[in-house]
């Protein structure tokens, strides 16, 4: 499976967090690629060259941070699909604990986290 780990290059922490993330991944034999992050102060250009309007929740609009995190994400669904096969999306802060599930494709059918402490 193709992985990416999205990573804001400008930031020195973001890229030495991903640096841990790559290390941690490859103990589980997993690969990943760096994937530039959208700095969220330019993301006004990005979602007019996507065709994106603001019928986006208030909470991605207001927060440039939310607004750069969404528009990464939203560039490597793009890319699943140009692929044409299930990719893995890591943040850079993402931290490998153990390995995938065999069946972990057989567990969704649209985005799984697999975070055990997600929110509610």
């Amino acid at each position: 499976m193709k992985a990416f780990i999205i990573v804001m290059h400008e930031s020195n922490h973001s890229v030495s967090l991903a640096n841990d993330c790559i290390i941690a991944a490859k103990q589980f034999n997993i690969v990943p690629e760096i994937w530039p992050a959208v700095n969220g102060f330019h993301a006004e250009s990005k979602f007019k060259d996507y065709g994106i309007t603001k019928f986006l929740h208030k909470k991605i609009i207001s927060n440039p941070g939310v607004q750069g995190c969404f528009l990464s994400h939203y560039q490597l669904w793009n890319k699943c699909v140009e692929l044409n096969e299930t990719i893995l999306i890591l943040e850079h802060d993402g931290m490998m604990i153990r390995e995938l599930p065999d069946d972990v494709e057989a567990q969704f059918t649209d985005v799984l986290n697999l975070d055990p402490y997600g929110q509610s």
